[in-house]
């Protein structure tokens, strides 16, 4: 596994970590309303987002796990070790994001923003390891196919990065930025506490206007 994805998976959910905690004040702001209000810390965390007891979305559950992790588990196992070690540094970032999301997708100390920046940083960041992926399927095919020697594992390692590079590129730019995101722009879940950020010197952070100020 390079070094470069270990650190990823170190250093960025640290940030998050940081990020809710001196930004965002744990969620404070939604875990402080009463019971009787409509968007309650119980209500926000019974889902995941609107669509996420549909059928579509189990569906879509189960492909996910198909294609990004138990495939790509049984091709590092079984398959030879040149097509198992294109596979592994995808699966191993995939794998630390579901972990990461496993903690704070139902946790009321993690604020929905930073919930929804876990798999959006995440996603970008396996992009490349999709492309590099494909492409170094498509470089053994092609060292391969000049020996005429073309192994049934290769074409499969092909076939199984193309079909994650579609669909983790599909889950980036449409489920995730068009579909899941326009649920968690709304202060219902996405209250912030009126924090001043750290800006470039020079630069004055405009402050909030009050209440019925003009």
């Amino acid at each position: 596994i390079p070094m470069r994805d270990i650190l990823f998976c170190v250093l960025f959910p640290a940030y998050l970590l940081l990020a809710n905690h001196l930004r965002f004040g744990n969620n404070l702001l939604i875990r402080q309303r009463s019971k009787d209000h409509p968007h309650n810390i119980s209500v926000i965390m019974s889902k995941f987002f609107s669509g996420s007891d549909s059928k579509w979305f189990q569906n879509y559950i189960f492909i996910a796990a198909t294609c990004g992790l138990i495939l790509p588990l049984i091709t590092v196992i079984r398959a030879s070790e040149e097509v198992a070690m294109l596979a592994v540094p995808h699966l191993f970032v995939l794998w630390c994001q579901i972990i990461g999301e496993s903690v704070v997708m139902f946790n009321p100390f993690a604020y929905r923003f930073i919930t929804l920046l876990l798999p959006i940083g995440f996603s970008v960041y396996r992009m490349h390891l999709l492309v590099e992926w494909f492409f170094g399927s498509v470089s053994l095919i092609k060292v391969a196919s000049a020996t005429e020697n073309v192994s049934v594992w290769y074409t499969w390692g092909l076939a199984l990065s193309s079909l994650n590079l579609v669909f983790w590129t599909y889950n980036l730019l449409v489920t995730l930025l068009l579909r899941v995101t326009p649920e968690f722009l709304g202060d219902e879940k996405c209250e912030s506490p009126d924090v001043r950020v750290i800006s470039i010197p020079f630069i004055k952070e405009p402050k909030k206007e009050t209440a019925g100020k003009k």
